[in-house]
């Protein structure tokens, strides 16, 4: 199952040294000759049989934040219902390569370092060989606790969850956007207080937050109270579909990757290259 998380500030610090040229990392070069070049991108498709492969995708969030997806495996539960503990998992190359593939988005084969600076200085989708990726991306492999989010897009780290999306009850700010969302009527039903005064609204959790769901816009819908309370069971899984982007359905028949991960790979692109000035100039200092 895909997992999503990002990088902490610590992790964000020290992750580009690898590909930056300091006293500490000289194992990698930091430019090569047209033969060294070809070579490189003939290893950039080339996938070992005898190989262990995981897969990795590095992006970066509108506000800069470094995030990365992976491939994980259930390997306990978590504090809540619903929430898990994963690690990443190894996959099959072909197949992982075929999926991006599918939806427009190209990836690289990582068997060395010198294609693991390729990768970490350009982002995007990557197959990494078991050593590399337990040497440089190790904190993976440590089981972490990950919550629900929406259906059809995997899970996420809980750390991506915000203070607000863990509480039970929606903030004010919140309930009135739902509200407007759905136009102050019921889903269900469609009744709305300026129709008939008895009509009661209730901002409803689709996945219900006693179930490991969370306090997002994406699992928030309104209902009457008279629908609300006669849920049963409480999650009725129908009700995804009423909420907008409540559901995600992949187009595997795309020709180009999503503007969301296009843009991701973009930004990644651009605080790999800024970090890699300063602490460039730093060097030179």
């Amino acid at each position: 199952m895909d997992t999503r998380g990002i990088l902490d500030e610590h992790d964000q610090r020290s992750f580009p040294t690898f590909v930056l040229p300091t006293r500490e990392n000289r194992r990698v070069p930091t430019s090569m000759n047209s033969e060294a070049l070809a070579e490189l991108v003939a290893e950039l498709g080339r996938i070992d049989d005898d190989s262990v492969y995981y897969a990795l995708t590095l992006t970066a969030s509108p506000e800069g934040v470094v995030q990365w997806n992976t491939q994980t495996q259930f390997v306990g539960s978590g504090s809540r219902p619903m929430w898990e503990m994963r690690a990443a998992s190894p996959v099959i190359p072909e197949n992982m390569r075929y999926l991006w593939s599918g939806v427009g988005e190209r990836s690289i084969v990582v068997n060395s370092e010198r294609a693991l600076m390729f990768f970490m200085r350009s982002g995007g989708n990557a197959v990494i060989a078991e050593p590399l990726f337990k040497e440089w991306f190790g904190k993976l492999l440590e089981p972490v606790e990950c919550v629900p989010t929406r259906l059809g897009e995997g899970i996420r780290s809980r750390v991506t969850a915000t203070p607000a999306q863990l509480q039970h009850a929606p903030s004010r700010k919140i309930r009135m956007e739902i509200l407007k969302r759905d136009e102050f009527r019921c889903k269900a039903c469609g009744q709305r207080p300026s129709e008939d005064v008895n009509v009661i609204l209730h901002v409803h959790h689709v996945r219900p937050f006693g179930q490991g769901g969370l306090t997002e816009i994406h699992n928030l819908l309104t209902l009457c109270q008279t629908c609300h309370t006669g849920l049963d069971p409480h999650f009725e899984f129908q009700l995804l579909s009423m909420v907008p982007d409540g559901l995600v359905a992949p187009d595997f028949r795309a020709a180009t990757p999503s503007s969301d991960f296009a843009g991701g790979v973009r930004r990644y692109r651009e605080v790999v290259a800024a970090q890699f000035d300063k602490m460039a100039a730093e060097t030179i200092d």
